[in-house]
């Protein structure tokens, strides 16, 4: 198979499973799935919509599911196959990391904006995009965004 083939092929099942874990972990908690779907902006992107609960730990477990997925996958693949030492399939994994924790637009960014109480004591979940926009280049975001530029380089140093 070719390496372009292999990395394409390997990033659709990581984005397949990701999604899969998100709806396993909205099932587990009973939370409503209110839509699959792909959406093109900010950029290409696969989702499931919830219905958004006030039980802050099902939240939480339901948006850094697919994440948990992903990297336990990556860890067990790296300790236990050869398959990483493909470098097609390496890159799929990496590019898939990097893109699932990025500060722009990511489950963890959502997670941290989303579980902020507002004045109701009830998770704050209207006016997102405008929480993302305060959001960014506040100091979270740089934390995160240094964070997730060491994660770059360590993956990638070597691999390109």
């Amino acid at each position: 198979m070719k390496p372009v083939v292999l990395f394409l092929f390997i990033s659709l099942a990581l984005i397949f499973l990701h999604e899969i874990a998100h709806i396993i972990a909205a099932k587990s908690f009973k939370l409503e799935i209110k839509g699959i779907g792909f959406a093109l902006k900010p950029y290409p992107n696969v989702h499931v919509k919830i219905k958004w609960s006030n039980d802050k730990w099902a939240t939480l477990f339901f948006l850094l599911a697919g994440n948990f997925l992903t990297i336990s996958i990556f860890i067990l693949a790296y300790l236990f196959t050869p398959f990483l030492q493909i470098k097609a399939v390496y890159l799929a994994f990496a590019f898939q990391v990097i893109n699932e924790i990025n500060p722009f637009y990511s489950d963890y960014l959502t997670a941290r904006l989303m579980l902020v109480k507002n004045d109701n004591n009830k998770l704050a979940t209207n006016d997102f995009k405008e929480k993302v926009k305060a959001d960014m280049f506040s100091a979270y975001w740089y934390i995160h965004f240094i964070i997730w530029t060491f994660i770059i380089i360590f993956l990638l140093k070597g691999k390109l």
